[in-house]
């Protein structure tokens, strides 16, 4: 019976830690979104910084008319933003797909943990049927071997 405790015990010891796991993985998915929250801060000021250069791009094509020139340098220039800028966007889908995945990851995840947690629960209900049983069991030999004994004695005294 004490070992039955015990290992009641260490079950319930490993699914507090298994709390303290899901606590820990949810400090680290808020983590996780406070520092998206902050890539979005920083995709926001180099949208503005963007449309800066691009104001400043509008001025320049203003002077172009003048500087005809210069024309071809500064085409060139804004042909090599524009696919610098088409590369930006590529890499930031890319990684929205990667975040995307990784969220399902971690749902999966915690679905299998989830699981898991039933299934031990799930043992842990089987284990105390098995207990009783064997409880029932003991009882049904104890009183067999009462009977036993009572049959014995029984005999023991027709044979004086």
């Amino acid at each position: 019976m004490e070992l039955l405790v015990a290992r009641m015990e260490l079950l319930l010891a490993r699914m507090e830690l298994l709390l303290s796991r899901m606590e820990l993985l949810l400090a680290r998915m808020e983590l996780l979104l406070a520092r998206m929250e902050l890539l979005v801060a920083r995709m926001e000021l180099l949208v503005a910084r963007m449309e800066l250069l691009l104001s400043r791009m509008e001025l320049l094509l203003a002077r172009m008319e003048l500087l005809l020139a210069r024309m071809e340098l500064l085409l060139s220039r804004m042909e090599l933003l524009l696919s610098r800028m088409e590369l930006l966007l590529a890499r930031m889908e890319l990684l929205l797909a990667r975040m995307e995945l990784l969220l399902a990851r971690m749902e999966l995840l915690l679905a299998r943990m989830e699981l898991l947690l039933a299934r031990m629960e799930l043992l842990l209900a089987r284990m105390e049927l098995l207990l009783s049983r064997m409880e029932l069991l003991l009882a049904r030999m104890e009183l067999l071997v009462a009977r036993m004994e009572l049959l014995l004695a029984r005999m023991e005294l027709l044979t004086r």
